[in-house]
């Protein structure tokens, strides 16, 4: 019997209008990785992100498989360099306590 799959996360939306399912689910140590994004452009394409992850973690890995889904062919070097970099000023601007500026008003 096959394993019915839960319903997405989230879902991401490319540029050319494809949905990439995003789940947060345990990812088997055996796989040695945080997070996986599978081809965009297969029907069977999604994310998963270790749901076991710690919160500044998690956000960089959501923001590197997301980069991945839309730069598919792009080194995984660059994606996580990218990735690196954006989850820092998000963490360190919006995500810890008291960091958000709220200028607009």
């Amino acid at each position: 019997m096959k394993k019915k799959r839960k319903r997405a996360d989230h879902y991401v939306k490319r540029f050319d209008g494809k949905r990439i399912p995003l789940y947060f689910e345990t990812i088997s140590k055996t796989l040695s990785a945080e997070g996986l994004c599978y081809d965009p452009l297969h029907k069977d394409r999604k994310i998963l992100v270790d749901k076991r992850l710690g919160k500044r973690r998690k956000l960089n890995v959501i923001i590197e498989e997301i980069t991945h889904a839309f730069f598919f062919d792009e080194p995984e070097y660059k994606v996580r360099k990218f990735s690196a970099e954006l989850g820092k000023i998000i963490y360190g601007r919006f995500v810890k306590k008291n960091a958000i500026e709220n200028n607009e008003d």
